[in-house]
């Protein structure tokens, strides 16, 4: 009972009543299902390991990591802004929403840290501190003023404030992802490309 009291007070009074992200639960849970398929023999490939590995560099490392992380929310570094904005689109294509909300959220995070403003603290609980806040609404997180708060920088830059206003994060997301499949397709030498990429030892026994 104390932990159960200690969690319902420590979590975002934006939460409350709690209520279910419909939105994030169905795409969250859709993208690790699929991803399970990978186990599968008919849909593993040596080729998709290796997309795997490089995705993780090029869009987690450098659109998240550096991109997201340290350029843009704690502006770790300079850098050109072609080189900016680049890391910015590739941080987008990890599908972790737009550069300005990620960075407001993750500021509020630093701002509040595990006090009862604080996003995703762990302190309710490891799992809400790790993904359990993304499939609860937090009403906080879609004020404007909040945005005007913690991303102002960002908000001043119009590359950031019209992708904002035209949900360009979606569509460039969209984009990437069929340019992906269009590609995997292409190198795996398959009509196919949505289900199906040949295996490497089927090409070569």
């Amino acid at each position: 009972m104390r932990l159960e009291r200690r969690a319902k007070k420590s979590l975002p009074a934006g939460t409350r009543p709690l209520r279910v992200n419909w939105r994030y639960a169905v795409v969250l849970t859709l993208v690790h299902l699929l991803a399970l398929a990978a186990v599968l023999p008919a849909f593993f490939s040596w080729l998709g390991v290796g997309c795997l590995v490089a995705g993780y560099f090029i869009f987690g490392m450098f659109g998240i990591t550096i991109g997201y992380h340290r350029l843009l929310t704690h502006r770790s570094f300079r850098c050109p802004k072609l080189v900016e904005y680049s890391l910015a689109v590739l941080g987008i294509c990890c599908l972790q929403e737009s550069p300005v909300r990620w960075v407001a959220i993750h500021r509020m995070h630093h701002r509040h840290s595990d006090d009862q403003r604080d996003p995703h603290s762990p302190l309710p609980h490891v799992i809400w501190g790790y993904n359990g806040w993304l499939f609860v609404i937090n009403r906080d997180h879609w004020v404007y003023e909040n945005y005007a708060r913690h991303a102002r920088d960002l908000l001043w830059q119009p590359f950031y404030a019209i992708g904002e206003q035209y949900l360009l994060a979606l569509w460039v997301y969209v984009f990437h992802a069929l340019l992906f499949l269009a590609s995997v397709g292409w190198l795996g030498g398959s009509r196919l490309v949505i289900w199906r990429v040949p295996r490497v030892w089927e090409q070569v026994f």
